[in-house]
Formats: C-alpha cells, structure tokens, sequence
C-alpha cells in the first residue's frame, strides 16, 4: 500500500525522534482497539456528549444514544452508567447485550434476569432509586420480539430505573436500511424516546492527540503525534489501531528486529492488512451508501422520502484526511458489486 506525502517517518535517523523517554522505557500500551473501554478512567474525551446523555436520561428516564458501529456507543454506555451511579442517580447498574433476544420469549426471559438482578444488588437499599440499565445493540432484537421490547423498557422506565439505548443509524429517516432498526421498529421506539437521542460523534482533533499520545505522558514525538492523529481521521478505533501498531513497529526497531527503511512498509502493510480483513469499516460503509450518501464526497442522492441526518452518518466513518482509510475506501468501493 502506497502512503504519499512526507511522515515523520520518511527522514529518521534513530528512535529518538518517534519516541519519547516514557515511549523507550514502556514495554505495554493501552490501545483499545475494537473493544468497548471498561473503566471511565480509560475513557477520552466526549465529555459534552456524556453531558447530554446524563441530563436527558435524568429528565427523561431514557435515552437513546444513536451513531455508527465500532464508534464508541458502547463505551458511552459503560461511562454514564458509572457517572449516574457516582451521582447518587441510580444505585446499580445492568447491561445487556441485546443480539441474543431474537424472539419474544427471550425478551420476557430478559426481563426476569433484569429482575432478579435489581434484586441480588439492591436489595433492602433505598428502592426510591432504581438501577441504570444499559441495552446495546438493539437493533439485533427480532422483529417479533421488537413490540414486547419497546414494552419492557417503558416497564422498567416507570419503576424508577434509568434507561439507555445504542441505536445504529438515524431514528427519525424513514426507509429500511440493512443495520438498522427497520421503520415500523423506529416509529415504535420514537413513540417512547421521544426527542430524548443524543448523536455519537467523532473525536475532535484534542481528542484524538489525547488518544494516540497513549496517556498523560506521551509516548512519541510531537510530529509523530501529529500524524497519527491526522492519520485517525477522528475516529477512536482507527486511532487506537494507528498508535498501537506504531508502537509495536518500534519496539521491534528498538530489539533490532527491524531496521529503519522497514519501518514504514511494516507500519502501512499492518494497518492496510488489519482494514482489508477486520471489516470494521466496510459495514458502516454500506450503511452510510445506502442512505444515498457519498462517502467520498458526502454528496447526497434523493432516495428517501426525508433526508436523513447527515452528521449521524459522517460519524460512523474516519475522515478522508486520513491517506489510510481513504485508500481503504477507494479500494473497497472499486470492489463493490
């Protein structure tokens, strides 16, 4: 894979200058990379987003979190449980993985666990404060089970408990598209959400400095950081994937397994390699084209009936500053049927 341009890469002349002292002397990182961040104490960043999540899930006792996959939805689900609990809002948390609930006694089997949960870590507790209870991916919830699932979330809503949804795509665009929830689905969550949906987003370009630095004392260079970041496009998995296989290259620079030229073809055939096979892009991509979005222009073709929200699908993939993913996509799209 070509990269073009100059990077901090092109001209080096020994590891000082891609690494710091803290980057020489760490032997692991922290990239999370694909998985949802557990403790709110890895989370970066979002602190509006996770604002407004907070202040309508407590005036409204529910949520709906909406964006693309791999974006970060899920880790927004971890943090605000915990900040609502440290807030005296809500006791206890529960957190479904919805994919698993297909028919409509799985969702009355979900509600059972969901009661015996608030049960085991409640108790005899103040039980004028209920749980925070997080569903992800609710879009996988069978179209049969969909109008008991819609039921059970405005059960638990009415006995105290805080709820909050991750939603593939935008609620209020008519029109069926493959990830997300299908029309009749969305009217009916509507119905209960009302105007209470926050967007996912991107991660500003602080935030995704913050990212690839790899922690409060950075790991690489200032200009290595820069192009990291302008390599992430924004967006947190493609960052952490960047900075992580960054360091690893350099650690085998620093052993002696590699030797300075290899160092850009090592970097560029791991990160190509991991878009090629990952898939991490190309469903969100899809998604983002069949909503009549270019994602390589962001021209929009007419195809539903009301436009859909633009900035909903800008956030489901990195920017195309960044060489990596642009290069990805051009390829992808050529292969397209």
């Amino acid at each position: 894979m070509l990269i073009s341009g100059e990077t901090p890469l092109s001209r080096i002349v020994d590891i000082d200058q891609l690494l710091t002292k803290q980057g020489k002397d760490t032997k692991f990182t922290n990239f999370i990379i694909g998985n949802a961040v557990e403790e709110k104490t890895g989370f970066i960043g979002k602190a509006d987003i996770l604002s407004d999540i907070e202040r309508k899930a407590k005036q409204n006792g529910i949520v709906a979190i909406a964006g693309g996959l791999r974006g970060g939805k899920s880790s927004l689900l971890k943090v605000t449980s915990s900040h609502l609990i440290d807030a005296g809002n809500a006791q206890s948390s529960s957190a479904i993985y919805c994919a698993s609930f297909s028919r409509k006694d799985k969702v009355a089997e979900m509600a059972r666990d969901i009661t015996d949960d608030r049960k085991r870590k409640i108790g005899k507790k103040n039980k004028k404060i209920g749980q925070v209870i997080t569903f992800d991916e609710i879009e996988t919830v069978g179209e049969s089970a969909f109008p008991d699932f819609v039921d059970l979330i405005k059960t638990l809503r009415s006995a105290g408990n805080i709820v909050i949804l991750n939603v593939i795509g935008d609620l209020n665009c008519d029109g069926n598209v493959s990830l997300e929830l299908p029309e009749k689905d969305k009217k009916r969550l509507l119905t209960t959400v009302g105007n209470s949906i926050v967007v996912n987003r991107l991660f500003t370009d602080e935030e995704t400095r913050q990212l690839v630095s790899g922690g409060k004392s950075p790991l690489f260079s200032p200009a290595l950081i820069d192009y990291l970041a302008n390599e992430a496009g924004g967006h947190p998995l493609l960052g952490a994937l960047l900075a992580g296989t960054m360091f690893s290259v350099l650690r085998k620079l620093k052993t002696g397994e590699l030797q300075l030229n290899q160092i850009m073809p090592e970097f560029a055939e791991e990160i190509h390699g991991y878009l090629k096979r990952g898939g991490q892009f190309s469903e969100p991509t899809d998604c983002v084209m069949e909503r009549g979005f270019n994602p390589l222009t962001w021209e929009y073709s007419e195809k539903f009936k009301r436009q859909p929200d633009e900035k909903i699908y800008r956030n489901m993939l990195p920017r195309v500053s960044s060489t990596f993913f642009k290069n990805w996509l051009i390829e992808y799209l050529a292969k397209r049927p």
